[in-house]
C-alpha cells in the first residue's frame, strides 16, 4: 500500500500512571476541602455510590461529612493535624500536630502545605520533613524511616 508507506509511524508513549503523583494529587484536594470548610462549617462532599435498584446497579450521589483536621486547645492555639488515610502524620517523633496562633491563619497553613506537596512534585527538597507512608498492611498505616522504604513519598522528593 503505498499510501501507508508515506507514512511514518512511532510507538504510543505510556500514559503517566504514577502512584506518588496520584497520592500527592489527593493530598492536595483533602488540603483544598480543608480550606473550603474553613470558609463554610456547613460544607458537605458529594460523593458517587452504586447501589442496587430493581436488580440493577445505579448511580447515586451521597452528601459526605467533612471532617476538620484542626482543633482548638485551652489556650485558644489551633493545633492542625495532617492526616493521610485515618493517621495523622507525624513530622517529628510524637508530633502530629502544627500549631497555629488563630484559626484566621489556617489557610496560609494550608497553602503552605499544598505548595510544599506540589514542590515535592517537581522534584526540589521541601523544607518539610520527609515521611514515608508503610504499605505494609491497609490496616496499619504506620510512618516508617526513608531508608526503610522504596521511594513512596508524599510531601518530599
Amino acid at each position: 500500500m503505498p499510501v501507508l508507506k508515506s507514512l511514518s509511524f512511532t510507538a504510543i508513549p505510556k500514559t503517566g500512571n504514577d502512584p506518588v503523583q496520584a497520592r500527592r494529587a489527593k493530598f492536595v484536594s483533602k488540603l483544598e476541602e480543608q480550606k473550603l470548610l474553613l470558609k463554610d462549617p456547613n460544607h458537605v462532599q458529594t460523593v458517587l455510590r452504586w447501589t442496587k435498584v430493581n436488580g440493577e446497579r445505579q448511580a447515586t450521589t451521597k452528601q459526605q461529612a467533612v471532617r476538620p483536621w484542626w482543633k482548638t486547645d485551652p489556650a485558644g492555639q489551633v493545633v492542625m493535624s495532617i492526616k493521610f488515610g485515618a493517621r495523622p502524620i507525624e513530622f517529628e517523633k510524637g508530633k502530629a500536630g502544627i500549631v497555629v496562633p488563630s484559626k484566621d491563619k489556617l489557610p496560609a497553613v494550608i497553602d503552605t502545605l499544598v505548595g510544599a506537596t506540589e514542590r515535592g512534585a517537581q522534584g526540589p527538597k521541601s523544607t518539610l520533613p520527609l515521611f514515608h507512608l508503610s504499605r505494609r498492611s491497609r490496616t496499619e498505616a504506620s510512618v516508617v524511616p526513608a531508608q526503610f522504604h522504596r521511594g513512596c513519598d508524599l510531601i518530599a522528593s
